[in-house]
């Protein structure tokens, strides 16, 4: 892979991320403002013609609660916002390099 299918590369990925962590932050006002969706738990059906199984039956899916989402997707921004710290350095350490390449 030559630096600058590289750098198209990671810039592809910084979109990406910064994608992520948009739809992150937009998550996590409405959860800050009280509008996060009401998730119930799934109910459990057994597939038709397969047998059925012995022992405990599946863990109903609990929803977290408001505080726990809100902790947990300013987490996820933590790290994404790291990733793309990364990834932007990365770049500008490939445009050096680049731009220091000597003319053949």
């Amino acid at each position: 892979m030559t630096k600058e299918q590289e750098v198209q590369m990671l810039e592809q990925h910084a979109k990406a991320i910064e994608a992520q962590l948009e739809a992150t932050r937009r998550r996590l006002e409405a959860v800050k403002k009280g509008q996060a969706a009401q998730q119930g738990a799934q109910p459990y059906y057994h597939p038709y013609g397969l047998p059925a199984t012995y022992g405990y039956p599946p863990q109903p899916y609990v929803a977290p609660s408001p505080e726990e989402e809100l902790a947990s997707l300013e987490d996820y921004r933590r790290a994404l916002d790291e990733e793309v710290k990364g990834v932007e350095a990365r770049i500008e350490e490939l445009k050096k390099n680049l731009g220091n390449k000597p003319q053949e």
